[in-house]
């Protein structure tokens, strides 16, 4: 059960602090002070023992996600023992404010899992150097992760900046870009960086890419690989969401250019992959089929003119929150993501 330490806010734009942005003086050593002193026990026992597997670096949307910051805490603190520095923008105020807190809980082995928390408000210009202010409050050798809960914009001085600092960033593109627009951006930040970047549209089509390597066998793939196959795959909405066209770069990476793409538009709630039907030579054919609002698919499967028998099989919806979890598993490239991201890009145009 997961419980609240303390809060504390503190002012960063102080003197005695290092210098930021614009001639700013941050606070940093008075920040680092709060969140030891949170750790503190009131009765004068040992301190809360911190451990940490990474530091996560998330930029408040200008538009309210889902969740709170409370949960996000909250739900970290279930996944990842970690330091989370967000980082608000506020452009009718001056200088940079942190508020800090921590939220502690006990593991499985009775020990404490604490997520450090420190809220930056970032007043009028201070955005464009944020990486000097975070850059000292970053726990040192741990991996760094950026979580922009956007689609990456070329040329932001605020996500250009963070980038440098970060081993990953994690965006969430189709929030504000349809498929086509959204494509193309994470093929123009992925190209000229070094940094590992992945997004969470791509998770989502996970429980879909399983399905699919589940059930297709080695010959199965030959077939569509040697082609020509033609592959159908339905959307919901007017045009191709950027889920939809990342499953369909994906599956066009994987299989090669002989692979024909047909993307169908289907009524239904716009975003979601509603299906998708590959006929291969030989008498190969595998349509898998969303059932309504289930989480659920009826696969139908074809082999050399064989019908085998209709199977439901269940579909994950994971929460945003366990996507980033997973998504936080990782540190290297994605290749395969980067791939199905170029692959998606020639659809679109084509």
């Amino acid at each position: 059960r997961r419980a609240c330490v303390a809060q504390a806010v503190s002012t960063a734009t102080t003197t005695n602090g290092a210098a930021g942005p614009h001639g700013q003086r941050v606070a940093f050593d008075e920040i680092l002070s709060r969140l030891a002193a949170l750790r503190e026990d009131p009765e004068g026992g040992a301190p809360t023992s911190l451990a940490g597997v990474l530091n996560l670096v998330a930029v408040a949307p200008r538009e309210p996600g889902p969740e709170t910051l409370d949960e996000v805490v909250d739900q970290l603190a279930s996944h990842h023992p970690c330091r989370l520095i967000v980082l608000q923008r506020d452009d009718d105020e001056t200088g940079i404010d942190a508020e800090v807190s921590t939220s502690c809980g006990q593991s499985g082995g009775g020990d404490s899992v604490c997520v450090e928390c420190i809220v930056l408000t970032l007043g009028g210009r201070s955005a464009g150097g944020a990486a000097s202010v975070v850059l000292p409050l970053l726990r040192p050798e741990l991996p760094n992760f950026l979580w922009w809960p956007g689609a990456p914009v070329a040329g932001d001085p605020l996500l250009g900046g963070l980038t440098t600092l970060c081993e990953r960033v994690i965006t969430e593109t189709a929030r504000v870009n349809d498929g086509a627009e959204g494509v193309r951006a994470l093929a123009a930040a992925i190209a000229p960086q070094n940094t590992a970047l992945t997004d969470l549209a791509w998770a989502k089509i996970t429980p879909w890419r399983q399905l699919l390597t589940t059930v297709t066998q080695p010959d199965d793939i030959r077939l569509m690989a040697d082609g020509p196959a033609v592959m159908s795959l339905a959307y919901a909405g007017r045009e191709p969401s950027l889920k939809a066209l990342l499953m369909a770069g994906w599956l066009r990476d994987s299989l090669g250019d002989r692979l024909m793409v047909d993307m169908q538009p289907r009524p239904g709630r716009t975003g979601r992959i509603e299906g998708l039907t590959i006929e291969a030579p030989r008498g190969l054919s595998i349509a898998v089929e969303r059932i309504g609002e289930r989480s659920a698919v009826a696969l139908r499967l074809t082999r050399e003119g064989r019908a085998f028998p209709r199977r439901v099989l269940p579909l994950r919806r994971p929460k945003r929150m366990d996507l980033l979890a997973g998504e936080l598993e990782m540190q290297r490239h994605d290749r395969p993501f980067e791939r199905a991201v170029a692959a998606a890009v020639e659809l679109s145009l084509s």
